[in-house]
């Protein structure tokens, strides 16, 4: 319950201010793809530490994308609009699975892995996590715990994805 209850006190903000809510669009659907164009620039920009943090967020989005898919599979949590029809989103969205959120897992495996390299940007990597997580609410699109199970999913798929790295590059010292 605490869960709905939230979700209103954050969803009940929107459409009172037409600024504030186009910002939010922007932060709920496209902020990840400025996120990536930023990071890809960076890794263009001959920035090892550029290339190395795309690299982590490659292996980890695959990861994060595969364990988004196992636990849609595993456990399905309607949207709150359809649960709630007298909840109307901002954006027109599909009706498939709320938890976790796809685009806040994204944001937060690129947050993570800036982390992991300790990277100049990283705090700022990590306001747009919780951005695109809040505006994700904000649009009614998706539940809070939608939000905490994206940025955990995101946090032990760059886990995850840095384990790998090593081993390869563990076993790729032998041969």
């Amino acid at each position: 319950m605490a869960n709905l209850t939230l979700f209103l006190t954050i969803h009940n903000l929107s459409g009172h201010n037409l600024a504030i809510d186009r910002f939010m669009e922007f932060a709920a659907v496209d902020l990840i793809y400025l996120a990536g164009v930023i990071l890809l620039v960076l890794a263009i920009t001959n920035h090892s530490q550029g290339r190395k943090i795309l690299l982590l967020s490659i292996i980890s989005g695959a990861i994060a994308m595969i364990a988004l898919r196992v636990i849609n599979l595993l456990y399905f949590e309607p949207r709150p609009f359809i649960t709630h029809p007298q909840i109307i989103p901002l954006i027109k969205y599909t009706a498939d699975a709320s938890f976790p959120s796809f685009h806040t897992t994204v944001m937060a495996v690129l947050a993570f892995a800036f982390l992991y390299h300790q990277a100049n940007l990283t705090w700022i990597f990590i306001l747009m996590m919780f951005l695109v997580g809040f505006a994700r609410i904000y649009v009614g699109v998706h539940y809070p715990l939608d939000i905490l199970g994206a940025m955990i999913v995101g946090l032990f798929s760059v886990q995850l994805g840095w384990w790998l790295k090593d081993w390869f590059k563990k076993i790729s010292t032998k041969f």
